[in-house]
């Protein structure tokens, strides 16, 4: 975990000394470490409910991406919490999923069910990616330039497919049939939580493009 303060301190330093665009600084993440982890899912993963508590991290471009993730959401919980400008509801919302997310992947680093714990983070980053794509085309382009709209589109259909769709039914569903010890239900009660912020705040990505439609 030596590697994951290292990191850490790393990215906070970085984001903070140079003054980074905060959107810019997500999307240039979540994109990258998107196309890493699609790139590493289709080289070397597979996935069965048998094989679903096997550690994969024996790999060292495993080891280099989790310690990565790890690190990068502990700093999103510092990057939250300077944040003034969202509402407290959302703040709430954000610190709640970035403390849940931060548990999750750290058990399934610490413990032999990693094949969880990336599977999690890879279908978070790729619907982070287009939102924070988008929130960069809104401020720099206008919330009604057309290239801002297509990448809302694609944020809202990944995050409905990808973390509505595919974590219950391909993770949740499968981690049901390995709750052995206190981790696992550890994990399966993470998942259960950040399941249930992605359903409200879909319900808010759907008020958002009602609105956009009726303009």
């Amino acid at each position: 975990m030596i590697n994951v303060l290292v990191i850490f301190f790393i990215l906070v330093y970085v984001r903070y000394f140079y003054e980074i665009n905060e959107y810019k600084w997500y999307t240039s993440y979540y994109y990258t470490m998107s196309l890493l982890g699609i790139t590493l899912w289709s080289t070397t993963m597979t996935w069965s409910i048998a094989e679903c508590a096997n550690g994969i991290l024996t790999n060292p471009v495993f080891m280099l991406y989790y310690e990565i993730q790890i690190a990068f959401y502990c700093a999103c919980l510092v990057f939250v919490i300077d944040l003034d400008k969202r509402s407290e509801s959302t703040d709430t919302a954000l610190l709640i999923h970035h403390f849940v997310t931060v548990g999750l992947v750290t058990v399934a680093y610490l413990f032999p069910f990693s094949r969880v714990g990336f599977t999690i983070l890879l279908l978070h980053d790729v619907s982070d990616a287009f939102l924070n794509n988008a929130k960069y085309f809104k401020r720099k382009y206008g919330k009604d330039d057309w290239k801002t709209t297509i990448v809302f589109v694609l944020f809202a259909v990944t995050f409905f497919i990808l973390r509505l769709v595919c974590l219950p039914l391909f993770v949740f569903g499968r981690c049901w049939y390995i709750l052995e010890s206190g981790a696992h239900y550890m994990s399966f009660a993470g998942m259960i939580i950040l399941i249930g912020l992605h359903c409200w705040w879909f319900v808010k990505i759907v008020k958002i493009a009602i609105n956009l439609k009726n303009k």
